[in-house]
């Protein structure tokens, strides 16, 4: 009994130090889960607190660049601004000078013009400005700002030009009046008056009174070249253009024997698109216009041309991107899927498509004549756009033969009795107001920039993803 006993001790004794051994052993296995897991947490907690120092660092220089950008561009648009209160100055101090002179009205009509401009332009600094206030500024907005600055001192440095011409005539007037005078003390008989006119056409100076005949001449012919550049920066209502396609139709086809005589040396096929597409444009601007001359909906087209010369007038080459923001703007425009709703008139949207091919075909004139390398951006919104809208397309070929009948191509030769005037805005000649007509190289200008659009239309792809071929591809160049 008794080793019975000792043996069951032992065993006892043994199992106690095996289950303490066993406690001993899970309770470093306990420990080293748990110290594994407290490394676990504290490497989670270190890639954490990277993450967000990281994210801070991002977020410093997000913040930083766009404070960089926005100190540049408030340095552009306080420039800007110094630009426009010298524009409004130097309006306002010539404005009580133009009250005694005869040519007010050319002044009057001018600074209407750049009023329109300067809205466009204050429209886009207003939209900047909207984009600082929530802090969504971005690189594309400077270049934006900066095309601002260039085109209000570009806008300044003419208008100052205009003035000052506009001066110079008011000074030529004067002259003249005094001129008058002193030859009402002096009167000539009429054979002499005749002679000494002659002689101021086609002979040297010979006497005082010729001289002073030249000189006014001189100063006139200032004033005719003043006018035409003032006419060049007005823009043509509809119903003038009308008019003229009416007047330029009645030259074109009168008679029997003025279509024989122009078949001699005009092609027949191309004299006929260049009538009927003139018909085309005069039919199509008669269907809205009750709509052009209804007061109440004056609000709804100054809307439509805003929401047409904004994207018109920002179009540039510098990124794909860029250029399908002004493409999809002005075909959801056209759509009636933006606002102003061009459906909620029922001519709305042909009038809306009337105004932006004369405005792109007007870039051509303009812009494109002094920047060739803009040809391309244009051309490339305007093929896209001729995809989705043919009857856009027609417009715009139909104000092309309008401006410059050497896109059809056509050289129309001056028919019997047919006045200079008529003939040279048959050629694409613009007139001043006065009547002077544009200068021949300011014509010649123009018309490189309408043919370099016109051909760069004809050359230009489609744009990526789109199947369909150029509407006026490459075979329409030249016939």
């Amino acid at each position: 009994m008794k080793e019975n006993g000792k043996v069951i001790q032992k065993r006892m004794a043994m199992s106690r130090s095996h289950m303490a051994k066993e406690r001993e052993r899970k309770s470093k296995e306990n420990y080293a889960c748990i110290l594994a897991e407290e490394r676990m947490a504290e490497q989670e907690e270190i890639r954490k607190r990277h993450e967000q120092q990281k994210e801070v660092e991002e977020y410093r220089k997000e913040m930083k660049e766009k404070e960089e950008l926005t100190k540049e561009i408030m340095i552009l648009r306080n420039i800007y601004n110094q630009k426009n209160n010298d524009f409004k100055k130097y309006a306002m101090e010539h404005c009580n000078c133009m009250e005694h002179c005869k040519d007010k009205n050319s002044f009057a009509i001018i600074l209407s013009s750049y009023d329109t401009k300067l809205e466009e332009l204050h429209l886009q600094l207003k939209f900047i400005d909207e984009k600082i206030k929530i802090g969504e500024i971005t690189p594309a907005d400077l270049n934006i700002m900066v095309k601002l600055v260039q085109q209000i001192d570009e806008m300044l440095s003419i208008f100052k030009s205009e003035i000052d011409k506009i001066n110079v005539r008011c000074e030529v007037n004067s002259t003249g009046a005094e001129n008058t005078v002193h030859s009402h003390t002096t009167p000539l008989s009429d054979s002499q008056q005749a002679f000494s006119n002659s002689q101021t056409v086609h002979e040297p100076v010979i006497s005082e009174q010729t001289s002073t005949d030249n000189e006014v001449q001189k100063y006139e012919d200032e004033e005719k070249r003043g006018n035409v550049q003032t006419e060049n920066m007005i823009s043509t209502n509809i119903s003038q253009e009308t008019s003229l396609i009416v007047n330029v139709e009645r030259n074109v086809s009168t008679t029997e024997s003025d279509k024989d005589h122009l078949y001699k040396y005009v092609d027949k096929e191309l004299l006929e698109i260049y009538v009927n597409n003139k018909k085309f444009l005069e039919n199509y601007v008669k269907i809205f216009d009750e709509f052009l001359q209804s007061p109440s909906m004056k609000k709804f087209r100054f809307e439509c041309q805003k929401a047409i010369n904004i994207p018109v007038n920002a179009i540039s080459g510098i990124s794909k991107q860029h250029l399908t923001d002004k493409y999809e703007r002005l075909h959801i425009l056209l759509m009636g899927k933006s606002w102003p709703n061009v459906n909620e008139h029922p001519h709305g949207a042909n009038f809306c498509k009337n105004i932006l091919a004369k405005k792109l075909v007007n870039q051509g004139e303009t812009l494109v004549s002094s920047k060739p390398k803009m040809a391309f951006p244009i051309a490339a919104i305007i093929v896209a756009l001729w995809s989705d809208h043919s009857d856009f397309g027609d417009l715009l070929l139909s104000h092309f033969y309008n401006v410059c009948p050497f896109t059809v191509p056509i050289f129309m030769p001056r028919m019997v009795g047919q006045s200079d005037d008529d003939y040279y805005k048959l050629m694409g000649y613009k007139y001043a107001e006065d009547g002077t007509i544009e200068k021949h190289d300011k014509f010649l200008k123009r018309m490189s920039g309408l043919m370099r659009l016109y051909a760069s239309i004809t050359i230009t792809t489609q744009r990526k993803g789109i199947d369909k071929t150029n509407p006026h591809g490459l075979q329409n160049a030249w016939r």
